[in-house]
C-alpha cells in the first residue's frame, strides 16, 4: 500500500534567495535558532505537490552549500540545489548515499548528524 500522507519539511531561512517563497509554501511553524539571523521553517507538502515544491526550492536555493529536508513515515528526501537524494530516516540506509562519488561535490555540513540529532521520527516535537 502506498503512503499518501503529507510530507513535512525543514528549510533554513538563509538557504532561499527570495523570501517570498514562504508565501507559496504551507508553513506550519517557524523556530528562531539565532534570533534575527537564522530560523528554521517547518512546512507541509502534499505528495501531489512534492516534485513542484522540490523544483521551487532548488530554483530559489542560494548555492550548493544549502539543503532542505522533506520527510514522512519511512521516507527522507534531502534537497540540494542541483541534486535530490531519496532515502529513509534509518541512518543505516545513508551509507550508499555518503559513499556515492556524486556526493563528493556536495558540502554536507553535518546534514546526517543534524538529521540524527533532530530524530526525524519525532521532529514535530522540535517546533
Amino acid at each position: 500500500m502506498q503512503d499518501t500522507s503529507d510530507y513535512h519539511g525543514v528549510i533554513v531561512n538563509i538557504s532561499q534567495r527570495d523570501k517570498r517563497i514562504y508565501n507559496q509554501l504551507e508553513v506550519l511553524s517557524r523556530r528562531a535558532v539565532i534570533p534575527g539571523i537564522l530560523c528554521l521553517y517547518k512546512i507541509k507538502v502534499s505528495p501531489l505537490d512534492l516534485d513542484e515544491t522540490i523544483r521551487k526550492l532548488q530554483e530559489n536555493m542560494r548555492n550548493r552549500l544549502f539543503y532542505a529536508h522533506l520527510y514522512r513515515t519511512e521516507e527522507l528526501v534531502v534537497v540540494y540545489k542541483q541534486r535530490v537524494f531519496r532515502t529513509t530516516p534509518d541512518k543505516s540506509t545513508w551509507q550508499e548515499l555518503i559513499a556515492n562519488d556524486a556526493c563528493a561535490n556536495y558540502k554536507f555540513i553535518g546534514t546526517y548528524e543534524e538529521i540524527d540529532e533532530l530524530n526525524i521520527s519525532n521532529l514535530q516535537t522540535y517546533y
